[in-house]
C-alpha cells in the first residue's frame, strides 16, 4: 500500500467525524460559567489576564492588580520616570544611527522609510501577567514591557543585519 493510500485510509474516520460534527463547536465552559463571565466582563472594577504559567484565566479585582503594578514601578532601582526631552533625544539618537548606517551602505532610502519608520510608532506598554503558581491569594506579578509597536522595535533588525 502507497503512503498516500495509508494516509486517505488513516483520515478517512477522522473526516467523516469532521463532516457529521460540521457547524458543532464543544464549549469547556458550562452555560452558567459562560454567563458569569459575560457578566464580570461587563464590571469596571474587574480585570481579566492570563496567568504568567500554566495557561490560566486570572480574574482579579482591578485595585490588586494595580497594587502588583506599581510593587514594580515603585521600585526606583529598576524603573525611571522619564520626561518627553528624554523620548525625543533618544528618537534623535534613532534617526543619527539610521542616517549613519544609509551614509555607509547599510541601507537605502526604501528601508528607512518601508522598515524603520517610525511615524505610527507608539509608547512601550507595560502590564504585569500575575503569577498565581506562587500565591492564589496575592499573586506576585511578572513584568511586562511590551515595546512590539515602539520605535526601538526595529533596532534588533538593525543589529541583526550589522
Amino acid at each position: 500500500m502507497h503512503f498516500s493510500n495509508m494516509l486517505n485510509f488513516a483520515l478517512h474516520d477522522d473526516f467523516i467525524k469532521f463532516d457529521k460534527n460540521r457547524g458543532h463547536i464543544e464549549y469547556n465552559l458550562s452555560m452558567m460559567e459562560w454567563k458569569a463571565l459575560k457578566t464580570l466582563s461587563k464590571m469596571d472594577n474587574v480585570i481579566f489576564k492570563p496567568s504568567d504559567k500554566g495557561n490560566k484565566l486570572v480574574i482579579m479585582h482591578y485595585a490588586q492588580y494595580f497594587s502588583m503594578c506599581m510593587e514594580h514601578l515603585n521600585d526606583n532601582q529598576t524603573y525611571e520616570i522619564i520626561n518627553m526631552s528624554v523620548y525625543n533625544q533618544a528618537l534623535k539618537e534613532y534617526h543619527e544611527l539610521l542616517s549613519k548606517r544609509n551614509r555607509l551602505g547599510y541601507f537605502t532610502d526604501s528601508d528607512i522609510k518601508n522598515k524603520f519608520d517610525i511615524r505610527d510608532s507608539k509608547m512601550a506598554h507595560f502590564y504585569c501577567l500575575p503569577k498565581v503558581h506562587k500565591d492564589l491569594n496575592k499573586p506576585p506579578g511578572r513584568p511586562i514591557v511590551a515595546g512590539c509597536d515602539y520605535f526601538t522595535h526595529a533596532l534588533g533588525v538593525i543589529y541583526i543585519i550589522i
